[in-house]
Formats: C-alpha cells, structure tokens, sequence
C-alpha cells in the first residue's frame, strides 16, 4: 500500500477519534516501514487532534510499524497492547506519554510497552525497562 493511501486511511479513522479519553497533551512520529515508508505525526493539544503527513522534530514519543499494523490500531482491528506484545510496533520516547496512543480509536488499554528487541527506554527518564 502506497504512503499516501496508507496515511489517508488513518487519518479518516483518527479524526472520528472521541478525544475525551485522551489524559494529556502529545506529539507523536509516527513512521511507516517496508512498503510505503514515510512519516506521519499525531498531535493533541487544548482539545484538537491533529494528523498530518509530516515528520515531527519536537516529539513526546516516537513509533514505527508497517502500513498495515498503522491501518489495523487506528480502526481497531489490533490493539496497542498486542502490536507492542507481538513486535508489530516499535516505540522509543516518554513511556506515559506514548501510552495516548493507546487510547486513540479503537486501539485498546495500554499495559505494557515493550518494543520487539524485548526493552523499552524512556528518553524522558533515561529508564530503560527489560521485558
């Protein structure tokens, strides 16, 4: 799938986001890898959502998974839980700030964020947790 149908596809799912389960202000790098790598950010701040094709230097956390994994947690065919259980999402920045994502649409409770080489590192912290 090509990035732009790829961002289009979450993008029209986020945007129907109920905003109201979201805890904080963030700023996320959202990037595609394999076919139709690119970037993407998703920021929330005083109550709006937004999501645009771009990369975005001063983030809170920073994700990479496939096009595919990005469509399923964004129309909640996959959970923020199980991508990162599974290895289909990587994280790296500020563990509760990256939890968000988690509460986008339909993409489940977070419990845990552990990225597939089996650690996560808090940048925010300098924590680094081991699976």
């Amino acid at each position: 799938m090509s990035f732009e149908k790829t961002f289009k596809e979450v993008k029209q799912a986020l945007t129907q986001t109920d905003t109201k389960s979201l805890h904080r202000c963030f700023a996320f790098q959202c990037n595609i890898t394999g076919e139709g790598e690119g970037a993407f950010y998703i920021s929330y701040k005083d109550g709006k959502l937004q999501v645009e094709p771009y990369d975005y230097r001063d983030r809170d956390a920073q994700f990479w998974a496939s096009g595919d994994t990005w469509v399923k947690l964004t129309t909640g065919q996959l959970t923020y839980d199980r991508a990162i259980k599974d290895g289909y999402l990587t994280v790296t920045g500020s563990y509760d700030t990256a939890r968000e994502l988690a509460f986008l649409h339909g993409t489940g409770g977070a419990e845990t964020a552990y990225t597939n080489h089996g650690y996560y590192h808090d940048v925010a912290t300098g924590t680094t947790l081991e699976q």
